[in-house]
């Protein structure tokens, strides 16, 4: 009898003193378990299909690599008979957490409901997963080196610098699965190490495709202000921009179409530039366009409104890579 009240005395204490909102917890669902075979993910939801999303995103949450890559470019072009190199430094962070979770498969292994709240454990087949990225990684290098044979038939540098730039754009679509691939087979980085590696040749590649170019600069009466900035742009990168015509397979032909739209804003002039950058091969075909906008507003006239548009412009182009430029 002193033991049954005793009980019952321990039940009411831990009733009236437990904080208010207190829910049961299995204990599996604090202490996941852990093996080199399975991920497990522990989640709650109102119901079985939240619980076991919530489940999941756990384990993406855990699989999240943050590595931080630096590699250099190295390449050398001719310049008026010499030679001139430069070095081009990168950096990049690629979080996995972006990745969508389409896990190949899981399994429930356990689930319970308390308080109105379901609990699961999931578990997930860490080879099966790795076998599903490692075929996307493939796939997506598969797609890398058909450009880069599409790149050999080519004999435009322009035109080889694009293929150069859908290479590049490629291997970074494929950078956060490689680093998927390597957490999930625990082998180092050597999937995620090989597709820096080929981005990394490829970036000095589509340099040296682009300082092959020889480019011929035109455009509207309009544009010129805005071809003197695009000229000192390119000149950061060792890219001469020729007023002279040109011939053969290097030529390509830069011509800039100009839109000014002006408006009024609470008393304030603005104006807005557009411009349309076109590139041609020596035939007359169409390689290449990209586009700019850029808005200047002031109260002291038209005149300072554009000044304000062309320094803004200027700024653009600054923050945009050559290839941008180039839309490539």
């Amino acid at each position: 009898m002193t033991r049954i009240k005793l009980l019952s005395l321990s039940f009411l204490l831990v009733l009236f003193c437990a904080p208010a909102g207190f829910t049961a917890v299995p204990d599996w669902f604090l202490s996941p378990p852990k093996d080199s075979v399975h991920l497990f993910g522990a989640g709650e939801g109102a119901t079985q299909q939240e619980a076991e999303r919530h489940a999941l995103a756990e384990i993406a949450d855990r699989l999240v690599i943050s590595i931080t890559s630096e590699f250099s470019t190295k390449a050398t072009q001719s310049e008026e008979g010499g030679k001139s190199s430069f070095e081009a430094t990168s950096k990049r962070k690629i979080d996995t957490k972006s990745l969508p979770l389409d896990f190949v498969s899981y399994g429930v292994i356990k689930s319970e409901e308390s308080a109105g709240k379901i609990y699961v454990l999931v578990a997930v087949d860490r080879a099966a997963h790795a076998e599903k990225v490692g075929v996307e990684v493939k796939e997506g290098l598969g797609r890398v080196r058909e450009l880069d044979e599409l790149r050999e038939l080519e004999a435009n540098p322009l035109k080889r610098a694009k293929f150069d730039a859908s290479s590049l754009k490629a291997l970074d679509s494929i950078m956060p699965k490689a680093l998927l691939l390597d957490a999930l087979e625990g082998s180092g980085d050597s999937s995620y190490a090989a597709v820096v590696k080929g981005a990394s040749m490829r970036q000095a590649r589509l340099k040296g495709d682009i300082a092959g170019v020889w480019m011929h600069l035109t455009g509207d009466p309009e544009s010129e202000d805005f071809r003197t900035i695009l000229t000192d742009r390119m000149a950061e990168d060792r890219i001469s921009l020729a007023p002279e015509s040109c011939s053969g397979n290097n030529c390509v032909k830069l011509t800039v179409a100009t839109r000014k739209r002006k408006s009024t804003e609470e008393g304030a002039v603005k104006i807005k530039f557009e411009f349309d950058i076109t590139a041609k091969g020596d035939g007359g075909e169409i390689l290449s366009a990209s586009y700019f906008t850029a808005s200047g507003v002031s109260f002291s006239g038209e005149e300072v409104a554009e000044s304000k548009a062309l320094e803004k412009a200027r700024s653009v182009l600054a923050e945009a890579s050559v290839a941008d430029i180039l839309g490539l």
